[in-house]
């Protein structure tokens, strides 16, 4: 009896989420940019690694459920030397924290045709909660069911302690930055 309560308790909330969709980020095709600007110069860069879990239905919101994480040791923000800089203590300690994470709390559709993710974004060891707002496209390629997700969001880099100590002042480097999203998808 104890092994069947044990297999229960395993089985029933996989069965919860068994008849939402599960889809596959496209990596060749999806993009995960910033944008902020060092000394007034607008600099940009992307993450290259990137992936997660997407079970989504659009039909299905509070069921439907994101975890995206994100490798830090593929960031390039197209200088060797601001690369570097940005994996020591001051900036993201990849040594301590490799990734940062975005786990939906709650999907929800907005008037206008857009959809948001409630969602509580991890860089080093702070949590922060975010509203993700973000344009959703479903078509089809060679009778295959994809989706292309479109986001962006302006997040201040000292709520998650980035650039502490010397690099703290926003004239060196502005506290904003922007994140572009761009995640192609396919239904597995």
């Amino acid at each position: 009896m104890r092994i069947f309560i044990i297999i229960l308790i395993c089985i029933i909330p996989k069965l919860a989420f068994s008849n939402i969709p599960s889809w596959d980020i496209i990596k060749d095709k999806s993009s995960l940019s910033f944008q902020t600007k060092q000394m007034g110069k607008e600099i940009s860069g992307q993450v290259n690694d990137f992936d997660g879990l997407i079970l989504f239905d659009v039909n299905n919101l509070e069921q439907s459920k994101i975890d995206i994480k994100i490798n830090l040791n593929s960031i390039d923000s197209k200088g060797k030397k601001r690369d570097a800089k940005l994996q020591e203590k001051e900036w993201f300690d990849i040594v301590h924290y490799p990734e940062a994470r975005f786990k939906s709390v709650k999907i929800k559709k907005l008037d206008n045709g857009l959809f948001e993710i409630d969602g509580e974004l991890t860089i080093k060891d702070v949590t922060n909660r975010i509203k993700l707002p973000f344009e959703l496209q479903f078509y089809n390629e060679q009778g295959y069911e994809r989706a292309l997700a479109i986001a962006e969001i302006e997040l201040n880099r000292m709520s998650f302690n980035l650039g502490t100590g010397d690099w703290s002042d926003s004239s060196i480097i502005s506290h904003d930055f922007s994140i572009y999203l761009k995640l192609y998808a396919k239904i597995k």
